[in-house]
C-alpha cells in the first residue's frame, strides 16, 4: 500500500510541479495550437520562454496571434518577439504577440517568445488565433492553460513509475 501511495503521489507532484510548462487542447478541430513554456533562466522563474506550435490538421490554418495571460497578482514587465512578430503590453497581466510577416503554418513551430514578469506567475493561460486561407475573414481561436512545473518533476515521475511498476509486478506474481 505504501508503494502505491508513493507512486501516485510522485506522479501527481510531477504533473503539478515540474520545470516545463505544457498545454493540451481538444482533439478533432481542423485548427489546433500547442504552447510550451519554461523558465528562460532558471532559477529565475519570473522570465519565461514560449514555443508556439501549429498542429492544425488542415494546412489552410495559419497562426497569427499568441497571447499569454497570467494571474492578476503578476505584472508583465517586458517581452521579446521572434522575427516577424510584434508584442503589445497594453494590459498589465497580458502579453500579446501578433505576426507582421511570420504566420506559423500547420506543422511548424516558432520559438523566440519571451516574457519577463515582476514575480513568478501562479497561473498562465494562452490563446492563439488563426486565419483561414480558404475562407476570408474566418479567424478561429484555440486556447488552453499552461501547466507550470518545478525542476524535480522528472525525478518524481521516474520514482513514481518505478514504484508503480514494481507494485504491479509484485501483484501479478501473487496470482
Amino acid at each position: 500500500m505504501r508503494a502505491w501511495l508513493f507512486a501516485v503521489s510522485a506522479i501527481a507532484i510531477a504533473c503539478c510541479s515540474g520545470a516545463t510548462a505544457w498545454s493540451a487542447t481538444p482533439v478533432g478541430e481542423a485548427f489546433d495550437a500547442q504552447v510550451w513554456g519554461k523558465p528562460a533562466t532558471p532559477p529565475d522563474l519570473s522570465e519565461w520562454a514560449y514555443t508556439l506550435g501549429n498542429s492544425s490538421s488542415k494546412p489552410n490554418y495559419l497562426v497569427w496571434l499568441l497571447q499569454i495571460a497570467v494571474d492578476e497578482e503578476t505584472a508583465v514587465l517586458d517581452a521579446e518577439s521572434p522575427e516577424g512578430w510584434t508584442v503589445d503590453l497594453d494590459e498589465p497581466h497580458l502579453v500579446m504577440w501578433t505576426s507582421t510577416s511570420g504566420d506559423v503554418p500547420a506543422g511548424d513551430i516558432l520559438t523566440g517568445f519571451r516574457a519577463h514578469f515582476d514575480r513568478r506567475p501562479e497561473s498562465q493561460s494562452w490563446t492563439a488565433m488563426f486565419s483561414n486561407t480558404e475562407v476570408a475573414g474566418e479567424t478561429p481561436v484555440d486556447f488552453g492553460d499552461v501547466i507550470v512545473c518545478e525542476p524535480g518533476a522528472l525525478i518524481a515521475v521516474i520514482s513514481g513509475a518505478t514504484s508503480l511498476a514494481a507494485l504491479v509486478a509484485k501483484r501479478r506474481g501473487r496470482r
